[in-house]
């Protein structure tokens, strides 16, 4: 998430727990969440909890997310992409698109789930590891296909041999 989002997102848990005479041992406590993880949120360098983090506070105390963490905002810096989309297109894990591109099958599932920002950097790493374009990251793969043969003028009731004939092509390299 943006750093400002992040920011007002960990604001909002403190003024939670100080409104209802919490904090970050009871939290811990009632959730299972670590204490360190959860000192580290509220008074350190980790600028956000994951989303099963949120929701397991959230659940534990029987409220909406929101309640607690205020709005989910989509933000500029974090575009949706369709990377775990494309991943699995080429049938290939996290751990393996992590090693084509030189990183961590961590770095992708924070890529993937929206939590790291998909920067141009990413973008082409992860284009050039697929060999597709950056700007079809942007797309999902199924549609991104049906959009091509509807321009290129296949019929819509012959786009799906078309699209198995596409593939052929694709898999025989």
């Amino acid at each position: 998430m943006g750093s400002e989002v992040s920011q007002r997102r960990k604001a909002a848990f403190i003024d939670w727990m100080e409104a209802n005479d919490l904090n970050v041992n009871r939290v811990a406590k009632a959730t299972g969440i670590s204490v360190n993880t959860l000192y580290s949120y509220v008074n350190g360098p980790t600028q956000f909890l994951t989303v099963d983090k949120e929701a397991k506070i959230a659940r534990t105390y029987d409220l909406p997310v929101e309640a607690i963490f205020g709005p989910v905002e989509i933000t500029p810096d974090i575009e949706p992409n369709f990377v775990q989309a494309w991943r699995e297109h080429y049938h290939l894990t996290r751990k393996e698109l992590a090693k084509r591109i030189g990183s961590t099958e961590e770095n992708i599932r924070l890529l993937e789930e929206g939590q790291s920002t998909f920067s141009a950097k990413w973008q082409r790493r992860i284009a050039d590891a697929l060999k597709v374009g950056a700007g079809y990251l942007h797309h999902h793969p199924d549609t991104l296909t049906k959009d091509v043969l509807t321009l290129i003028g296949i019929p819509e009731e012959r786009q799906e041999l078309a699209s198995q004939v596409m593939e052929t092509f694709r898999v025989a390299g």
